[in-house]
């Protein structure tokens, strides 16, 4: 497994162009989570080298939180910057609310997430939107995310359960959105459903520490594999008699991670994908190329596919999505 790194300096300045982007939409981060983690990055990529122990370890776990906040926008920013702002326009919306929130998830609750579940969305665009390959993001607001594979087209609803006693809920209101929205569509669209599993896998957001990367690539591996293998019998019950377009469940984890080998802060993230009993054989071959193309849109590790869940020989991941 290999990871791409990059300074904090760089880091740094990665955030203030993604910030001067979303300017260019009348979006204003004064006062918000981002400004205050654009502050950390731009003090501590100076001053880390020369701090004292005592000073370095009273900030430390803020500063891993801004670099792990800043490595979502980054890469949002990233994956659409090539684009007209007329192109992007309708993004504007959900980036000025994505920006809001409180300044770390274990101070997040059901009243103050709308935050970072409109930049989950933004994220999940990025992740299919790999234009040189035919996967293009559907950036129409009428979904919660989208994209474009030759002619196939997929809608996605995203959901971040804020525990696992919100998990149902939120699986059976999705799967009801989809099935009202795609009701009117005369042509055939494909259906995904994408959960944040984060909060429910690291609920506190604590610091995962790994000896080296192939420690962190299976633990990564690991809690995606065993939230899927939980809840898979609980999503075939309640997709039972439902939209037969929603053809699979998408599982993202993203948590702050060092690497005490490297001495080394990492923001990792993966993705599981787990296919419904509606996706019969050629569409889970299509996932698999869609998923393929997707593990290079990011920084990526290079360890081989990994096997999830009962239908293992058709799941696979997207890999560790490492800064």
């Amino acid at each position: 497994m290999s990871i791409n790194t990059a300074s904090y300096s760089e880091i740094s300045q990665d955030l203030s162009a993604a910030i001067s982007w979303i300017k260019m939409y009348g979006v204003s981060v004064h006062k918000t989570r981002y400004e205050k983690y654009q502050q950390l990055l731009d003090y501590w990529s100076k001053a880390y080298a020369n701090v004292s122990e005592s000073e370095g370890n009273k900030v430390f776990p803020d500063f891993v939180t801004a670099i792990v906040e800043a490595v979502s926008l980054i890469r949002v920013h990233k994956a659409f910057q090539a684009l007209s702002k007329e192109q992007t326009d309708p993004l504007r919306r959900r980036i000025a609310k994505a920006v809001n929130g409180p300044f770390d998830t274990a101070m997040e609750d059901s009243n103050t997430n709308s935050g970072r579940n409109h930049l989950f969305e933004l994220v999940t665009l990025a992740q299919f939107h790999a234009p040189s390959s035919d996967l293009i993001a559907d950036l129409s607001p009428a979904f919660d995310a989208g994209f474009k594979f030759f002619n196939h087209q997929f809608h996605i609803e995203c959901k971040r359960p804020q525990s696992n006693k919100g998990l149902p809920k939120l699986m059976k209101r999705a799967i009801n959105q989809l099935g009202e929205k795609l009701v009117d569509v005369k042509i055939y669209k494909k259906a995904l459903i994408a959960i944040d599993a984060s909060k429910i896998i690291n609920p506190k957001g604590i610091t995962y520490k790994a000896n080296n990367p192939q420690e962190l690539a299976e633990f990564m591996s690991r809690k995606v594999k065993a939230f899927i293998d939980k809840n898979a019998s609980k999503w075939i019950e309640t997709l039972r008699n439902k939209n037969n377009r929603i053809l699979a469940v998408a599982v993202r984890f993203a948590f702050p991670a060092i690497l005490t080998d490297k001495k080394m802060i990492i923001a990792s993230s993966q993705w599981g994908f787990w296919p419904t009993p509606c996706a019969d054989q050629m569409e889970i071959e299509l996932l698999l190329k869609i998923i393929d193309i997707a593990r290079q849109v990011n920084p990526q590790t290079n360890q081989d596919d990994a096997h999830l869940t009962d239908r293992s020989q058709h799941v696979r991941h997207l890999g560790c999505l490492a800064r």
